[in-house]
C-alpha cells in the first residue's frame, strides 16, 4: 500500500509540473516542437573545428598538447538526474587501482553542467545518457569508450524507445495517437523526446500538432507513472529505465501496454576527455572495459548493468546522430553568457553494503 500511495503522489506530482509548465510555456513549446520536426530545418552536425578526426572515426583525435592530471575527475549522469559518489564508488576505486592515479568524483546536476565541465578540463572520465553522447563527442571532445550491459530483458547494451498507454485505454497502434496527447520526458532526450518525434513521423506519419498533442513531464518516472495511473494517455520512455521501475515496484506490467518499439539505441557511454596523455587514455580505456558493477550500488545507477561493452561510436550511435540531425538538433555548448549550474567535488564515500 505505501507504494501504491508513493505512486499516486509521484504521479499527482509530475501531472502538477505538467500542467504549470505548458501552461506557462505553451508559445515556446509550440515553437520548438515545430523546429524540431526537421521539417525544412534538418542540420548536419559535425566534430567542432577546434578537433580533428584523421582517423575519420567521428571522435576527436588526440591533440598536441595534452594532459597528465596528479587526480582523476569522475561524473555519470543517469537519463534523469546525477548520480550520488555512494553509487559509483565502485567506479571510482577500479579507475584509481587501474591508472594508479587518485580519483575524485565529482556531482554534476544536469548534462548542461557536464558538457560544459567537460569542454572546460574540469572532467576527465564521465558518462553520458544516449541523447547526449553525439552532442558531448562533437562539442566537448568526449571519447566514447564502453557502454553498460544488462543481463535481464535480452537487450544487452541496448534499449528501445517504447510508447506505451493505459493498458486499458483502447490505444493498440501508434495510429491510435491521433487526437490524443503523448508525453514527452525532457528535451534533449533521445527516447523520451528526440525519437518518437522522428519516428512516429517518418513511419506513420505522425505529425504534432496536427495528429497529437505533447506534454513535458520532464523525468521518465513521472511518464510512466502516469500512463500506469491513467493521468496520461501516452508516453515514450526507454525500455530499460521502464523495466527498471517494475524491478522496483514503481509500476506494473499489467498497468501498461506497449504500442510502438523503435530500432536498439546504446544505453549510454563511458569515456574520456581526448586530450588525456595517450597513456593514461589506453589505462582508463581498459578500465571502463574491464569494470563490472554487478551486485555494486553501480548497477542501480546503470538501470541494471552487469558488466560493460566496447563502443563503436560511429556504428552504434548512427541512428541517434540521424535523428538529430533530421530534426534539425544542433549540438553546441550553451553561451558564453549562460549561468553555470554548480558542480560540487563530493568526497568518496563507502559503497553501501
Amino acid at each position: 500500500m505505501a507504494l501504491v500511495v508513493l505512486a499516486l503522489i509521484s504521479v499527482a506530482i509530475g501531472v502538477y509540473v505538467v500542467s504549470t509548465r505548458t501552461a506557462e510555456d505553451t508559445a515556446e513549446l509550440d515553437a520548438k516542437t515545430t523546429r524540431s520536426l526537421g521539417l525544412g530545418d534538418p542540420v548536419e552536425n559535425r566534430l567542432d573545428t577546434r578537433f580533428t578526426d584523421a582517423d575519420r572515426d567521428g571522435v576527436a583525435d588526440v591533440p598536441g598538447q595534452t594532459r597528465d592530471p596528479a587526480v582523476l575527475r569522475l561524473s555519470y549522469l543517469t537519463t534523469d538526474a546525477g548520480v550520488e559518489a555512494s553509487a559509483m564508488e565502485p567506479l571510482r576505486a577500479h579507475l584509481a587501482a587501474a591508472t594508479g592515479k587518485d580519483v575524485e568524483f565529482v556531482a554534476v546536476v544536469d548534462s548542461k553542467a557536464q558538457l560544459r565541465a567537460l569542454a572546460l578540463g574540469e572532467l576527465d572520465v564521465t558518462g553520458f545518457n544516449t541523447g547526449a553522447v553525439p552532442v558531448a563527442v562533437n562539442v566537448a571532445g568526449f571519447v566514447p569508450v564502453a557502454g553498460p550491459v544488462r543481463a535481464d530483458g535480452g537487450e544487452g547494451a541496448t534499449y528501445k524507445m517504447v510508447v506505451i498507454t493505459p493498458s486499458g485505454s483502447g490505444l493498440s497502434q501508434p495510429a491510435d495517437l491521433k487526437g490524443r496527447t503523448l508525453a514527452f520526458t525532457r528535451w534533449g532526450s533521445n527516447s523520451g523526446h528526440k525519437a518518437p518525434l522522428v519516428l512516429l513521423r517518418d513511419e506513420f506519419g505522425l505529425v504534432p500538432p496536427t495528429d497529437y498533442s505533447w506534454v513535458f513531464t520532464y523525468s521518465h518516472r513521472n511518464s510512466m507513472t502516469g500512463v500506469a495511473s491513467g493521468a496520461l494517455e501516452a508516453a515514450a520512455v526507454a525500455s530499460d529505465l521502464l523495466a527498471a521501475a517494475e524491478r522496483e515496484g514503481l509500476i506494473k506490467s499489467s498497468d501498461y501496454r506497449v504500442i510502438y518499439e523503435s530500432p536498439p539505441f546504446p544505453v549510454a557511454a563511458l569515456g574520456y576527455a581526448h586530450d588525456l596523455d595517450p597513456a593514461l587514455a589506453e589505462k582508463v580505456r581498459a578500465a571502463l572495459l574491464s569494470f563490472s558493477p554487478e551486485g555494486t550500488p553501480a548497477s542501480k545507477a546503470m538501470a541494471g548493468a552487469v558488466s560493460m561493452a566496447p563502443v563503436n561510436y560511429k556504428d552504434d550511435f548512427a541512428l541517434v546522430r540521424m535523428i538529430d540531425n533530421t530534426m534539425g538538433f544542433t549540438h553546441e555548448l550553451p553561451a558564453a553568457d549562460t549561468p553555470r549550474q554548480p558542480i560540487a567535488s563530493e568526497p568518496a564515500e563507502p559503497a553501501a553494503e
